[in-house]
């Protein structure tokens, strides 16, 4: 990787240099090319970053799938969008192809000062190897040493860094992501987090659920893409029924676009008090329209994330108990929703079986959504 590092440089300098070299001389790399939820945790990292460096020129660089999230983010310059890893020896080919596309075409060029990669946990993306071929005098992340599965997966990927972070800040993943700027000699003053969609909510609900938009809204996300964190559908859409008398409130299902699928089931059809929206709202349309909820019903899921940050409260069914496994990447000590108004259900500390999400019941959420609404 230096080999093909140093060979990208030489390349590069045959290149236009980005105009930003011209009028900023702090010119700041962040990658993360995580999934939705990842990015949500890292906003405020984003923000706090942007304050202690007003006029730096910050590049953010991520993944096509939360491209729309990151879209208007304020404090970004500039957004460099990857494309996701495909399976197979023909994907990894193509990958290093982009990767090294994207060096050449868009990081070496700004000359960056600094560039920073804002997770404690493995890198499944690759970043690390794109830290190396941006170019940065000054290249920063946590060790690999921080944990075991990252020692093993990322053997090496130390020497990609010009500084390898041990000490961690916080167990949430949000504290850990703030705690790298101490490192560069930043602090942080706010930990909230926040999104910034675009789409007015009141036009998407008349277009989607026309005669419902002045109801109560309660959002229901119940797919994750890892089904160890999956509450079964059936009991969702029991949650849903036991509500059915309630002419008032409409559930509104969102879950991404790989499950659009969902609206055809004859159980989904069945409750006429729920409203599919799946596959039919883009990642913005999704942060507006969950802002607007009173409620969001959800599993762990970057919807959830979506929702903690738009500040709609939340009753979440997880796979794991507070203080259970607190390191594991599952653990809602470390990727719960961050300082949300939540009631989070799950599992007793001594279930067993890889399926210990199925102990809660019906009963148990059915009473955290009928207390949330009388609150409300």
């Amino acid at each position: 990787m230096r080999i093909q590092a140093k060979l990208l440089q030489i390349l590069a300098v045959l290149r236009p240099v980005h105009p930003a070299t011209q009028k900023h001389p702090e010119r700041i790399l962040i990658i993360k090319l995580d999934r939705i939820g990842d990015f949500v945790l890292s906003t405020s990292f984003l923000r706090e970053l942007r304050r202690s460096k007003p006029g730096a020129w910050i590049v953010f660089v991520t993944s096509q799938i939360v491209s729309g999230l990151a879209l208007h983010c304020p404090y970004v310059d500039e957004l460099v969008t990857v494309p996701t890893i495909q399976p197979g020896l023909r994907g990894q080919l193509t990958h290093w192809k982009d990767w090294c596309d994207i060096a050449l075409g868009k990081l070496l060029p700004l000359r960056p000062s600094l560039a920073i990669l804002p997770r404690w946990d493995v890198d499944l993306y690759d970043a690390f190897p794109l830290l190396a071929l941006s170019g940065a005098r000054k290249r920063i992340s946590y060790s690999v040493l921080v944990e075991p599965f990252k020692t093993t997966k990322n053997k090496g990927y130390d020497r990609f860094l010009t500084q390898a972070i041990r000490a961690t800040s916080g167990r949430h993943e949000v504290e850990k992501n703030l705690g790298l700027l101490p490192s560069i000699g930043l602090s942080y003053e706010k930990t909230f987090l926040e999104l910034w969609p675009v789409a007015d909510p009141w036009s998407l609900l008349r277009r989607l659920l026309p005669g419902r938009e002045h109801h109560r809204l309660v959002a229901l996300c119940p797919l994750s893409a890892e089904e160890f964190k999956n509450w079964p559908l059936p009991s969702f859409l029991q949650v849903v029924e036991n509500f059915r008398k309630i002419s008032s409130l409409t559930f509104i299902l969102i879950v991404g676009p790989e499950y659009s699928g969902i609206s055809e089931m004859a159980a989904v059809h069945a409750q006429t008090n729920l409203v599919s929206l799946a596959g039919k709202l883009s990642l913005d349309e999704t942060a507006a329209l969950l802002g607007r909820c009173e409620l969001t019903i959800t599993v762990d899921t970057g919807l959830m994330h979506i929702a903690a940050a738009r500040g709609c409260p939340l009753v979440v069914v997880s796979a794991l108990a507070p203080g259970s496994q607190s390191d594991s990447r599952y653990s809602p000590d470390r990727f719960g929703p961050w300082q949300a108004d939540c009631t989070l259900l799950a599992p007793p500390n001594d279930a067993s079986g890889p399926r210990q999400i199925d102990a809660v019941t019906v009963e148990e959420v059915t009473a955290a959504v009928t207390a949330r609404l009388i609150r409300a």
